[in-house]
């Protein structure tokens, strides 16, 4: 994701929106980095414009699978980044 990201060229007249959502251990981001805030950094350097800020969903260990309430969490999450877009389509239009 990197390597894409750092080679993404952006029109800055394109008006390209995007959001960043990882997941990641329950623990402070400090301890186990968050690719979400990363990723969002590097799509702010190449122009992106931001939609949502960076969000993590937390996973359980051992088996991979995300904590209860997680999807519910990401799900409604993933319903305002429509919305947004929506109405940044409305605004252009």
């Amino acid at each position: 994701m990197r390597q894409f990201i750092d080679a993404l060229v952006v029109n800055p007249d394109a008006n390209v929106s995007a959001a960043a959502g990882d997941t990641r251990f329950r623990m402070a981001a400090i301890f186990s980095g968050s690719a979400a805030k990363m990723l969002a950094a590097r799509l702010r350097r190449a122009q992106v414009q931001l939609i949502a800020p960076p969000e993590s969903f937390f996973v359980t260990r051992g088996e991979p699978r995300l904590e209860p309430g997680e999807m519910d969490r990401a799900a409604t999450w993933a319903s305002g980044l429509a919305e947004r877009l929506s109405m940044a389509q409305r605004r252009i239009a």
